[in-house]
């Protein structure tokens, strides 16, 4: 289980410590900033500032960051003993009584300010001849920082990141605030996954002092930043409205998903072609840049970056309820039917909770007879629930499906979600009960032969078939939807992080924060059949679709030499950054929606990355123990490569009872998640229905450990941080059903 490098570690430090949770309702403890290894306090603009200078009640302990307005310092409030973020402003800002006096001002209506994904203003003062500012402390990295060092962000993630920061700008405007600075680097995300707002009313003191001025060029830095001010901000800075900073959020937008803002590359260096282009030249089409950025996302950026202030967007509000639109969009689609098992008789009470959520739900927001319908059904379906409850017998939980199998009279047949290709889909809450038609859904624990029969049964009943194979020969197997248990008991974690001797890699406080994100143990129920790889995709497949191969063991890596005797191209592909593993998805499903006949690839469900609750169900394949070969035996060698100093060819030991290899080792596998220590204890009580992790974030989940190391981190419960490319970590990808139903086969 790999940990982030202590150069991933210092560049994710920033301002911080009051976090809000995330929109999906994930909370946790206050997080605390890990000090840049080696960093010795300094300090701003020729000031002395050693480690232990106060400034009135606030200690300056650490130098974290340095901008154009200033330096920022981890300090104490020494009263109150809380971790505050302290900003020094720049001298020659503060020289004149009539900016000082405007920023006073500015502070006052900043710190009324109270919202999510707007960085707090707690204080500001005056010591020492130094003007300061004060603001909740958050752990986290700014987007300007997350380009540059992991490359550009997935269509899904700068949405959401965008949305965010509408939704803080929607909630400055409304006070009467132009941020007038908007960017990259002013944004803020929090390790808990919410973009926040930096410098609130900064970015006026700055144009305060240029007011008036003639020359353009000369104090440009001054107005703003070149590369995302609005062509009406490059002619009259202090007096520029909301439409400047939505036109500032498109060039964000576009630097999010390009590598740079649209005037930022080499063929505008220099600020007079900057200015000139802002003025009067349109702006590249983001498709043409990056053709599977969706027409819907590209309007809207051309639209944020229109010319006239009156063309662009009415107010960040409405920006961020297109985005919300979109989001939603891609995370649905048209119904599937499917089964739903009633669960055993011990688990009643919450079958009755899902059926009254439901029922009641049709009363939320309808009247009339709809409403009194969904309490006449949601009344039927509890009294029979309670009346099959008091009469079914309850079955061994130790033979799972084998001693308690449902017939189709006991199943009920609901619509779900059809996630797109881009986001995984939306947790669910229990949907409306339909007519029995659909095979039980597999419930674990079951053995091999009891996978292989719901698969079948599952193959049958959709029409598709068991092993599906792609015009470029990667092979797929149908997973059935199902229940399982995910994680591992918090007494289990107790074990394995005691373990001593040649193994210390367990003992590190990181490494057992990452193996305690295994738990709560909780019930998850995967609601619709897919398909996963069969294998890890290879450096072949990868470099056919992309056109590159960044492996490390491959024939032009540096880790050549180690695999000179191998066929690289039946080695998995590793090295990859998660944009890249999701633009393989995306640009083989275009191909082969091409191949099909659907006339529009943006309609066709095809490939994506696994969502967590995905692969450890399809890993485990019915299995309740540490491995899908069972509890730690000699048995597994010959299912999991691991323990090795290079990769192997895929396929190569054998596979689990759904038919996949692999899941064990030999590279680790990313996944559509985004990775969060507190996931699974904010999840709640009851079984979950296809659950995705936070909202946004840093990193995402890693799964099936590799072939570096030991046997306790390659456990099917295992998940990591992914943030950057390693030699250990690939992926395999999902299809979905439909796709291959549309192909006809």
């Amino acid at each position: 289980m790999a940990e982030s490098s202590a150069k991933e570690k210092k560049e994710a430090g920033q301002v911080g410590a009051g976090d809000a949770p995330t929109q999906s309702g994930k909370g946790g403890t206050e997080p605390t900033l890990a000090l840049p290894a080696g960093t010795k306090p300094g300090a701003p603009e020729g000031v002395s500032a050693p480690a232990g200078t106060f400034l009135g009640p606030y200690e300056l302990i650490e130098k974290v960051g340095q901008g154009g307005m200033g330096s920022v310092w981890k300090a104490r409030h020494t009263k109150l003993d809380k971790l505050v973020a302290v900003k020094l402003l720049p001298p020659h800002l503060m020289t004149d009584a009539e900016a000082v006096s405007r920023f006073e001002r500015e502070m006052k209506a900043v710190g009324k300010l109270e919202h999510a994904h707007i960085v707090r203003a707690m204080d500001a003062g005056q010591a020492d001849g130094m003007h300061y500012l004060v603001m909740e402390y958050i752990e986290g990295t700014d987007l300007s920082k997350l380009v540059k060092n992991r490359g550009p962000r997935s269509v899904s993630d700068a949405c959401q990141m965008v949305r965010h920061a509408a939704l803080g700008l929607a909630h400055a405007h409304e006070h009467g605030l132009v941020h007038r600075d908007i960017k990259p680097s002013n944004l803020l995300l929090s390790k808990k996954g919410l973009v926040k707002i930096l410098d609130l009313g900064l970015a006026r003191l700055q144009t305060e002092r240029v007011a008036g001025e003639a020359s353009l060029t000369a104090q440009g830095e001054m107005m703003g930043t070149p590369d995302y001010m609005a062509p009406e901000q490059w002619q009259s800075a202090h007096t520029v409205g909301p439409a400047a900073d939505l036109y500032a959020l498109g060039c964000t937008l576009f630097h999010l998903l390009i590598g740079h803002a649209p005037f930022g590359d080499s063929e505008h260096s220099t600020h007079a072609q900057k200015l000139t282009a802002h003025l009067l030249a349109p702006p590249t089409s983001l498709r043409k840049l990056r053709p599977e950025v969706p027409e819907e996302v590209d309007t809207l950026c051309q639209k944020l970056l229109a010319k006239e202030p009156s063309e662009r967007p009415s107010s960040a509000n409405e920006v961020a309820q297109h985005l919300n639109a979109l989001l939603k969009s891609w995370t649905k689609g048209p119904a599937e039917t499917i089964s739903w098992q009633v669960p055993p008789a011990s688990n009643w009470r919450s079958t009755v909770a899902a059926a009254a959520d439901w029922g009641f739900g049709l009363i939320r927001g309808r009247t009339g007879r709809l409403a009194i319908g969904g309490v006449v059904l949601a009344a039927l379906f509890l009294g029979i629930v309670f009346t099959w409850s008091k009469s079914r017998p309850t079955p061994d939980p130790n033979q799972g499906e084998n001693s308690a199998e449902v017939t189709a009279s006991e199943s009920v047949v609901v619509p779900t979600p059809v996630p797109a290709v881009l986001p995984a889909p939306d947790p669910a809450v229990i949907p409306a009960p339909v007519a029995a038609s659909a095979p039980a859904l597999a419930i674990a624990p079951f053995n091999a032969n009891r996978a292989l029969a719901r698969q079948e049964s599952w193959a049958s009943h959709l029409g598709v078939p068991l092993d599906y194979t792609n015009s470029m020969g990667m092979r797929f197997r149908l997973v059935p939807p199902g229940e399982y248990d995910r994680g591992t008991p918090e007494q289990e974690i107790d074990e394995l992080v005691k373990i001593k001797g040649k193994q210390k890699q367990a003992r590190g406080a990181g490494v057992q924060a990452v193996m305690r994100s295994e738990s709560p143990r909780h019930r998850v129920r995967i609601a619709k059949a897919f398909y996963l790889s069969a294998y890890e995709v290879t450096q072949g497949q990868f470099r056919q679709v992309m056109g590159l191969n960044p492996s490390y063991f491959s024939s032009t890596g540096g880790g050549r030499d180690n695999v000179a005797k191998l066929n690289p191209d039946l080695l998995p592909v590793e090295s990859v950054t998660f944009a890249q593993a999701e633009d393989f998805c995306l640009r083989l499903s275009k191909t082969e929606a091409r191949k099909s006949s659907a006339s529009d690839a943006h309609s066709i469900k095809g490939y994506r990355l696994p969502t967590d609750a995905e692969w450890e169900y399809a890993c485990r394949a019915g299995t309740i123990t540490s491995y899908y070969c069972g509890g730690e035996n000699s048995q597994l060698d010959q299912f999991a490569w691991f323990g090795k100093e290079t990769t192997v060819s895929v396929g190569t030991l054998k596979p689990n009872a759904f038919g996949l290899f692999d899941m064990h080792g030999n590279v680790g596998e990313i996944c559509q998640d985004f990775f969060a220590e507190d996931d699974y204890a904010s999840l709640g009580s009851g079984v979950i229905q296809s659950p995705t992790g936070p909202i946004t974030g840093t990193e995402h989940v890693q799964r099936g450990g590799g072939f570096s190391n030991i046997a306790q981190f390659i456990r099917s419960a295992t998940r990591t941080r992914f943030s950057s490319p390693r030699s250990n970590a690939g992926f395999r990808p999902v299809l979905e059903v439909e796709f291959v139903k549309g192909k006809g086969k």
